[in-house]
């Protein structure tokens, strides 16, 4: 995959702990934003598996947050908090802290009320 991505600006986060969990591809992508840039205001994080999720849905995401004076956002379906998921760089000690199977779900539904919901029933696993 390096080959094919080489000619766009991506960053690539090698994870050599990926048999412990899901918690460490996220500790992974978060080190590697914070050693390319100490000033990201944050970070999305989204999985492979949802082939109809858009720009417009990540536009939405990234405004709600601002929108609502909230720090993190989520995308709503089945009346759940899920992913993709904007967090504001105040949450990354939090990210990277997170163990095992453990995604930013735990993160989601630990304090709701700072958590900007985006309805997209479409990106539903």
């Amino acid at each position: 995959m390096r080959p094919l991505l080489a000619r766009y600006p991506v960053l690539i986060a090698d994870n050599p702990a990926w048999p412990e969990g899901m918690a460490s591809s996220i500790r992974a992508g978060i080190t590697t934003l914070r050693q390319f840039s100490r000033d990201l205001e944050g970070a999305v994080i989204t999985v492979c598996d949802q082939p109809a999720l858009d720009p417009r849905h990540l536009t939405a995401l990234l405004a709600a947050p601002i929108a609502a004076g909230r720090t993190m956002a989520a995308a709503r379906y089945r009346d759940r908090l899920g992913v993709p998921a904007f967090f504001a760089r105040d949450h990354f000690p939090a990210l990277q802290a997170l163990t095992g199977e453990e995604g930013a779900r735990t993160l989601l539904n630990r304090d709701p009320a700072l958590v900007a919901a985006v309805d997209l029933p479409e990106s539903s696993l």
